[in-house]
This record gives structure tokens, C-alpha cells and sequence, in this order.
């Protein structure tokens, strides 16, 4: 395996704290089959144009984004052992960082076929909270839109 790889990912909150509100994967419609129930057709509940959402918000600024990638071909949300490993890792750059582009990690090697075939060069997508991470394989960069600006309710927090 080749040396886990870091590298940026531009975003308007890539130096930030951020926390993650939502991730929502749809597909504009789904149907399942049943041999003795007949069959069940959906259609999605949220916007047509992404299969895979991350919305979150940045606490210091209390603007909510939402990262929308129009066709993902796997994501995770890390447990503890990929979290640490991804975070160690990133933690050894100058700044931390809320995104990045990574490759030649665990999964990669894990599911090589997802990696070689679904994305240039390996690079996958990864955002990081304080206590959350996922991490999304795309061939497509995402479309990322700041949504609103809220505003923290004043109350005691013990």
C-alpha cells in the first residue's frame, strides 16, 4: 500500500469548526420487490438533483451549508478506528481542517475496486467534525450551497 495522502479541499469552511446537522442519501425513486406482497415504488422526499447531501453548520458564523453530490459511488461515516486514523493523520498539517481530499488509507485498500474504478487518481471527500467524520467516494466534485445564517438561542447550557 502506498502512503496515506492529504490534500486540500477548498471549501468556504475548510479551516473551521463544523458540526454535521444531516446526511441524506435518495435516489429520485426506488422500488422494491416482494414475491407475495407485490411490488413498492417511492419516490424521494428531498431534491431530485443530488443522490447524497451533508448538511452542516459552522457554529462561528452560524451559517448552514449543504454539500451536494449529484452521484456518489460510496460514503462512510467513520467509527471510532477510522476516525482516529483519519484524525491523526490530518492533525499533522500546520491547520486542522474541517475538509480534505484523501487516498491510500485502510478503506482504500479494504475495497480497491471502488477506489480504482469510481474515482481520478483515488481521492475521496472528507469531512470532519469534532466528533464526526465521513468520508464520500465521487468521480463528480460536489455543488456546495450556503443554505442560511441562524442565529444561537440565548439560554443557559450546563
Amino acid at each position: 500500500m502506498m502512503k496515506f495522502q492529504i490534500s486540500d479541499w477548498n471549501t468556504p469552511f475548510e479551516n473551521d469548526e463544523v458540526h454535521i446537522l444531516e446526511i441524506i442519501y435518495s435516489h429520485s425513486e426506488a422500488e422494491f420487490q416482494h414475491k407475495d406482497f407485490g411490488v413498492y415504488s417511492f419516490k424521494s422526499s428531498v431534491a431530485q438533483d443530488y443522490s447524497f447531501v451533508v448538511r452542516l453548520l459552522v457554529p462561528k458564523s452560524g451559517e448552514v451549508y449543504s454539500i451536494n453530490f449529484s452521484y456518489v459511488r460510496g460514503y462512510r461515516m467513520m467509527d471510532e478506528v477510522g476516525f482516529a486514523y483519519l484524525a491523526r493523520h490530518t492533525a499533522k498539517r500546520e491547520q486542522s481542517v474541517a475538509t480534505a481530499r484523501v487516498r491510500q488509507h485502510p478503506w482504500t485498500e479494504e475495497s480497491p475496486g471502488l477506489f480504482d474504478t469510481a474515482i481520478k487518481d483515488g481521492w475521496s471527500y472528507l469531512i470532519l467534525s469534532g466528533d464526526e467524520c465521513v468520508e464520500i467516494v465521487s468521480p463528480i466534485e460536489p455543488v456546495i450551497q450556503k443554505e442560511k445564517t441562524s442565529k444561537p438561542e440565548q439560554r443557559n447550557i450546563n
